[in-house]
């Protein structure tokens, strides 16, 4: 599995899906997560679970990871020449892609390769694994803010780094993590814990964003609470590039 995740890409094997993230008030479109696919010749479609963590663990994110980012930035300049405007694009980063020397560099070549501009992407930074070197990932996310680039943290309250990520790095949005969010409707506790991170965030500054709403139950709390966006299957499932401009612009379907 490890030899064939390393030439998925070569072998067109990888794919990027793109779910949309809604305003939780107005429900218009605000944002699109990046989502990668890997579709096995013999196995169908693996779990991003299991081939996600696979690279990780063997440091093949470095490669994918940017095969990812220069995918999505050619994907959003092929729509900005068809004349489509497209809301902001999120991609998922780990912390050893991150860290991994000449990443900021790499990120604006990609966007200055394909003639866009910093606030087209934002970068979601998973917590669930700390950085190895802190003051150094800190340095790198001044120079990414200042270059005009927004950096989320994903699955925020999924591990035990959120708090020192919240509070210390330079981060404009908070993307709280399914687990709290799950069966939010029957249970108040959670509830509780998310009004505490939607409060948190604004005196900090920042934006929240649900994922994993699954019903109109779960949205309906989480827009009373005031989470700012909102996504999951409830709105809308990933879709592929083309599905995603023909349900933004319907016109261009005809």
């Amino acid at each position: 599995m490890l030899e064939e995740l390393a030439t998925a890409a070569q072998r067109r094997q990888l794919s990027v899906v793109y779910q949309p993230i809604y305003d939780s008030k107005t429900r218009a479109v605000t944002a699109l997560e990046a989502l990668l696919r890997w579709t096995h010749p013999v196995l169908g479609a693996v779990s991003p679970a299991d081939f996600i963590e696979l690279a990780e663990s063997n440091g093949l994110i470095v490669d994918i990871g940017d095969w990812v980012i220069e995918t999505v930035c050619a994907q959003v300049a092929d729509w900005a020449k068809r004349g489509y405007s497209m809301p902001r694009v999120c991609i998922n980063v780990s912390a050893r892609q991150f860290e991994h020397r000449g990443f900021a560099h790499r990120v604006l070549e990609a966007l200055s390769r394909n003639g866009l501009q910093p606030e087209q992407i934002e970068l979601e930074l998973t917590e669930t694994r700390a950085f190895a070197n802190f003051e150094s990932a800190a340095s790198t996310m001044e120079g990414l803010r200042a270059a005009g680039i927004r950096l989320s943290i994903d699955d925020f309250g999924a591990g035990s780094t959120s708090l020192k990520l919240a509070g210390v790095l330079p981060m404009s949005t908070l993307k709280i993590d399914r687990c709290l969010v799950d069966a939010i409707g029957c249970d108040a506790r959670r509830q509780a814990i998310v009004s505490c991170i939607v409060s948190m965030s604004r005196k900090l500054g920042m934006r929240t964003v649900a994922e994993g709403v699954d019903s109109l139950d779960s949205a309906r709390i989480l827009t009373m609470i005031g989470c700012d966006e909102l996504q999951g299957h409830y709105f809308a499932v990933p879709l592929q590039a083309d599905a995603v401009l023909t349900m933004l612009y319907p016109s261009c379907a005809a």
